[in-house]
This record gives C-alpha cells, structure tokens and sequence, in this order.
C-alpha cells in the first residue's frame, strides 16, 4: 500500500486496502520468480513444477502458483502449500522428503504476501505487520546449480500461543 495512505487512513478498513494496492501479491510473487530464474539461467518453458504460497491472497482460486504460471506463460502442475510462516522453507523441506527421481528437473518456489492491505493500523496484534515482500527459488534434484541444498527440516507448533516454527539446513 502506499505510504501516504497508510498515513492517513491508517487502513481502518482493510476492505479498502485490495483498492488502493499498487502491486498485488501476484505482482510481487512474478518479480521475483523473473529474477530467481535469470539468476539460475533457467526458461520459463525448463520449469515442471511451480509451488506457491500466499498469505495474504487477494484470491484463492486459482492458487498463487496458477496465477504465476498464467502470468508467465509457465504450462506446468502448480499449486499451493500455505503456512504461517516460512514458506520457501517448508516447500523444499517437502522436495527434500521426496524422491528425487520423481520431481521435475527444475521447480519454482514461491512465497508472495502483502499483510499491509489486510491489517488495521489503528494498533492490535496486526499493527506489527509492516511490510509486503516476495520471495523464489528455483530448484533441481538433478541440474547443479550455484548452491547446495543439503537438507532442510520444518516443525510448526500449533498448540504454542503463538506459531513457533523451527528451521535448519
């Protein structure tokens, strides 16, 4: 959202965010993949699979991986796994549970989210939400890239009073 609308509505009706957004977290989520994948010298038609997680989705159908795909013209499987937080992390905690042989030679991860449109800023527990922000990676079992994943492992408490998720790798 921007600043000064943050300023001087504060967002008191969240309702109005969606409206006044200047990048959807579909924006957000292909700006990052366009670099991810530049940076990995990987095509968009080299992709076999685009994992996606939204937060704060302005819509739910079609998930956030379909909405990149489309926007990419990526002909690939997509699809969701949301969580609270850490997204990229649980995605390739996921990869890394699985053979190898069976995923795609190159993947797209993808975590999008624009809290700002959703909260009120009037104070609340929602008042610490402040920033909008996209994150890719794309990743292969099998093609060498320029980092080594060794593995990576993903917890999520849900019956603390607050999300506590653990990450390694």
């Amino acid at each position: 959202l921007p600043l000064e609308y943050l300023r001087s509505t504060r967002n008191a009706d969240p309702k109005l965010g969606e409206k006044a957004m200047l990048r959807s977290p579909t924006d957000l989520a292909v700006a990052a993949t366009e670099v991810a994948l530049a940076r990995a010298g990987v095509g968009a038609e080299e992709i076999g699979l685009i994992v996606g997680a939204a937060c704060s989705p302005v819509e739910t159908t079609p998930s956030a991986a379909q909405r990149l795909g489309a926007r990419l013209n990526i002909k690939a499987n997509a699809y969701d796994v949301l969580t609270s937080a850490n997204g990229i992390l649980l995605q390739l905690s996921l990869f890394d549970a699985a053979h190898p042989e069976k995923l795609p030679d190159v993947m797209v991860c993808v975590s999008a989210n624009t809290p700002t449109q959703q909260v009120d800023y009037r104070g609340g527990d929602g008042a610490v939400h402040l920033g909008d922000a996209a994150v890719a990676v794309a990743v292969s079992a099998v093609r060498p890239g320029k980092l080594r994943l060794e593995s990576v492992g993903y917890t999520a408490d849900s019956t603390a009073d607050f999300l506590a998720c653990e990450t390694y790798g």
